[in-house]
Formats: C-alpha cells, sequence, structure tokens
C-alpha cells in the first residue's frame, strides 16, 4: 500500500485467498491431471487463468521501483517453477 501512494497508484490491490491453494499446489509441483481432481468444481479454464495471472503478476514484482531484492528473487523462482506445461503453453 506504501508504494502504491508513493506511485500515486489509486487502484486497490485486493488478494482473494481464496484460491491460494491451487496456486501453491501448482507451484510445488502437483501435476495438471492431480490438480484438476482436486478442484473438481474448478472448471479446468478457471485454473488455467488463475494460474496464468498469477505468473503474470510474480513476473512483473521484480520490476516495481522500490521493491525488496529478496521479494523479487522469491517472485521471480516462483513465476519460473510454475512456468510449466500445459499453463506454459498458453497464449498469454
Amino acid at each position: 500500500m506504501r508504494l502504491q501512494l508513493a506511485a500515486n497508484v489509486a487502484i486497490p490491490a485486493d488478494l482473494d485467498a481464496q484460491f491460494a491453494g491451487v496456486v501453491e499446489a501448482w507451484a510445488q509441483g502437483v501435476t495438471w491431471r492431480q490438480l484438476i481432481t482436486d478442484c473438481a468444481g474448478l472448471d479446468e479454464g478457471d485454473i488455467a487463468r488463475l494460474l496464468r495471472r498469477t505468473i503474470d503478476l510474480l513476473s512483473q514484482i521484480p520490476y516495481l521501483p522500490g521493491i525488496d531484492p529478496t521479494l523479487a528473487k522469491a517472485s521471480k523462482q516462483s513465476a519460473y517453477v510454475m512456468e510449466r506445461p500445459p499453463i506454459s503453453e498458453l497464449i498469454g
């Protein structure tokens, strides 16, 4: 929030923890088949979009002005491990 104010960004960045487990499972190496089986109530396209958007966000974090180097490194690493098929095959 502090960085948003300093950069005159007035758009709130609300995070929805509801899907954090899906993202975490994918980042930890769960297979696509296992992920969609465990998330039977979600459409495959919705899961793919969630993961793609998360990777896109993680890829942008290191370029934010004033970002902590540790956070920048963690964001890069997270995006790297999440960028695997079938998500990496999607046009972003």
